[in-house]
């Protein structure tokens, strides 16, 4: 961390020369709760903590360095991460649900679709009038049809 923001002025650094480690806290989470009676060994680094008592303590508690969420994804980037982002704002788990859409979509055209016969322009009347087939399914395939 410390190489971190002495490589950029604009991340703020603990107060004449102090470690990080003093802004942060260290918790294992236990989901529920620690059972009565168990012993897990805690100390003044680290310490151990139920559900409950942990969303406690990430709500009500003012110790952090003093980063941005900008900040911390630039240490994340500075540690080697990789961020996989787009820009169009479309979450992680959204677009690996698409993906596996389209894939599915991909097999199941490999499959289903080769050796169909062509399809034959037929006039459709409808509201608007007398349409081919094959107009009518390019217009359904562009979301026209709306």
């Amino acid at each position: 961390m410390h190489a971190f923001a002495s490589a950029g002025s604009s991340v703020p650094s603990p107060p004449n020369g102090k470690k990080f480690y003093r802004d942060l806290e260290s918790v294992v989470g236990v989901f529920p709760e620690l059972l009565p009676g168990s012993d897990v060994y805690q100390d003044h680094r680290v310490r151990v903590l139920g559900y409950r008592a942990l969303w406690t303590l990430l709500t009500t508690r003012q110790k952090n360095p003093g980063w941005t969420l900008d900040h911390w994804r630039g240490f994340a980037m500075h540690l080697g991460l990789v961020r996989e982002d787009s820009g169009d704002g479309v979450p992680p788990e959204t677009r690996a649900a698409q993906r596996a859409v389209e894939e599915y979509r991909r097999r199941f055209e490999a499959i289903y679709g080769r050796d169909l016969p062509a399809t034959v322009p037929t006039p459709v009347e409808g509201n608007e009038g007398v349409v081919t087939s094959d107009t009518l399914v390019d217009a359904l395939a562009a979301a026209e049809h709306r």
